[in-house]
C-alpha cells in the first residue's frame, strides 16, 4: 500500500484516510461488528464498503484498499496497517517522534537543553519531533518516550534506584 500511495504522490492522503476509516470502525458498531464478524458475508461487506467509498473524495488506493480487505474479510487489520504505514512515513521522512515529560512545563532555555538531550538519541540524517506533556509524579528531571524506547532521567526513577540500593545495602549487611 505505501509503495503504491508513494508511486501515485497520495501518502498524506492515504495516511489520512486509513486512519480516518480505523477510527471509523472503531466508533461506529454497525461498521465495528461487519469489520469483526467472521459470519458476515464477504459479498455484502465489500458492497458495503465500496458503496461507502464510491463517493467519498478517498483516492483510488484507500478504495482498493478497503475492498481487498472487506472481500478477503481482514478489515479488522485496518488499525495495523495504519500504524504499519505510519512506521513507513516516519522512515520516509526521517523522522524521529519523542514525548517529553517533565513533572512542569519547560521554559524556553529547559526545553532547548531538554531537546538537545533527545537529539542525542536520535540516528544521524534523522530529524527530531518533540511533543511535551506534564506528569506532576516525576518530581523533576524528565522521560523520553521514543517508539522504541524509553529514557528515564527523572527525580522519581532515581529515587526510586536509590532506595533499592539502600535496601541492598541493608539486607547485605
Amino acid at each position: 500500500v505505501w509503495q503504491v500511495a508513494h508511486k501515485e504522490n497520495v501518502l498524506d492522503k492515504v495516511q489520512d484516510e486509513l486512519w480516518q476509516m480505523a477510527e471509523a470502525i472503531k466508533t461506529l458498531p454497525d461498521l465495528r461488528r461487519m469489520a469483526s464478524d467472521p459470519l458476515f458475508p464477504p459479498l455484502v461487506r465489500k458492497s458495503v464498503v465500496d458503496a461507502v467509498l464510491k463517493d467519498s473524495k478517498a483516492t483510488e488506493v484507500t478504495k482498493k484498499l478497503f475492498s481487498s480487505l472487506a472481500e478477503e474479510n481482514i478489515l479488522a487489520a485496518v488499525f495495523d496497517i495504519a500504524k504499519s504505514f505510519d512506521d513507513l512515513q516516519l522512515a520516509h521522512k526521517k523522522e524521529v517522534y519523542c514525548t517529553i515529560v517533565t513533572a512542569e512545563p519547560l521554559d524556553k532555555m529547559e526545553r532547548e537543553e531538554v531537546h538537545k538531550e533527545a537529539a542525542k538519541y536520535v540516528d544521524a540524517g534523522f530529524k527530531l519531533v518533540a511533543k511535551e506533556k506534564v506528569d506532576k509524579k516525576l518530581q523533576g528531571g524528565f522521560v523520553l518516550e521514543f517508539e522504541d524506547r524509553l529514557v528515564d532521567m527523572s527525580d522519581s526513577k532515581k529515587s526510586e534506584e536509590y532506595a533499592g540500593l539502600v535496601d541492598k545495602l541493608e539486607r547485605d549487611l
